[in-house]
């Protein structure tokens, strides 16, 4: 049975909106610095294989079987959500429930893998929403519809090809293959300009987008 990954529409009259990931990013990389992670300088590579880690532990959490439950994650997400508890209350009721109803499931690996991604992204000063966005777009603008998607035979098919990213990115990084944020800020003006019609925005990202750098490999694994 093939398992559909479906995005929603992409296209609006002036760019994608995906939310602010770039905002989650800040916060993440905020929280790792102030743990005293980032006091000496980070090792790319390291840190891609620690994705990759946490992509295999997910690997085997689906294997198991050990995932959240549905009504645990609806609890969980009451707790984060709900305006009279008290900062203290909330860190509580986390750490006496959170390793009962989500430690070590498959969404929680997921979730440890996309934090890892996006704090080094942050680190890194790569601005990975733009670089989504463009990404998206571009399927969008390839396909000719508003939707895009991706079939696979299994989850571990899935994962793999975030990892198969992850370690494209870490040979453009040591070939020192990285986006031009010239060209970068080049392409967001003009994917925003309402008076180019689909046609040209979809020659300035076929032009400008290149599969071959760091930047673009990590917001594919993201994407994925």
């Amino acid at each position: 049975m093939k398992i559909q990954v479906k995005f929603r529409d992409l296209a609006t009259d002036n760019h994608t909106n995906i939310g602010e990931i770039r905002a989650l990013a800040k916060v993440i990389h905020a929280n790792n610095r102030e743990k005293g992670f980032w006091d000496a300088p980070r090792n790319v590579g390291e840190m891609l294989i620690l994705v990759t880690s946490e992509l295999g532990e997910a690997i085997e959490a689906h294997r198991k079987q050990r995932f959240t439950k549905k009504e645990d994650t609806e609890y969980l997400k009451e707790i984060l959500r709900e305006d009279y508890l008290e900062p203290k209350e909330r860190i509580e009721l986390i750490k006496k429930d959170f390793p009962f109803m989500a430690k070590d499931t498959f969404e929680d690996e997921i979730a440890d893998a996309i934090i890892r991604l996006l704090d080094m992204c942050e680190g890194l000063g790569i601005d990975i929403q733009t670089h989504i966005e463009l990404i998206m777009l571009n399927g969008y603008y390839e396909t000719g519809k508003k939707k895009i998607k991706w079939e696979f035979d299994n989850v571990g098919e899935m994962l793999m090809t975030v990892t198969t990213n992850l370690g494209e990115a870490y040979k453009a990084q040591l070939m020192e293959i990285f986006a031009d944020k010239k060209e970068i800020e080049f392409m967001k003006k003009e994917i925003q300009d309402e008076t180019l019609s689909e046609t040209e925005k979809a020659t300035v990202l076929e032009y400008g987008l290149s599969d071959e750098n760091f930047e673009n490999r990590v917001a594919s694994a993201v994407i994925r």
